[in-house]
């Protein structure tokens, strides 16, 4: 992937490190909806996580059109 990248004029360890920022920021997000819910994390079935990562989504972009 890194070449490929390179090929197409990616800075690809900037690419990769800005990705899994914003992997974090929405995983605590949805960390901090869970415990909001006062429920384990572990507890929750797939598709609970996922609407709380469509959350989690919904309200980063907000907070970047701001």
């Amino acid at each position: 992937m890194a070449n490929v990248g390179r090929k197409l004029g990616i800075e690809t360890e900037g690419a990769l490190r800005a990705a899994n920022d914003k992997f974090r920021r929405r995983f605590r997000r949805v960390e901090a909806l869970v415990a909001e819910r006062g429920v384990a994390i572990r507890d929750l079935d797939f598709e609970t996580l996922d609407e709380l990562w469509d959350a989690a989504k919904v309200a980063e972009r907000a907070e970047v059109a701001q």
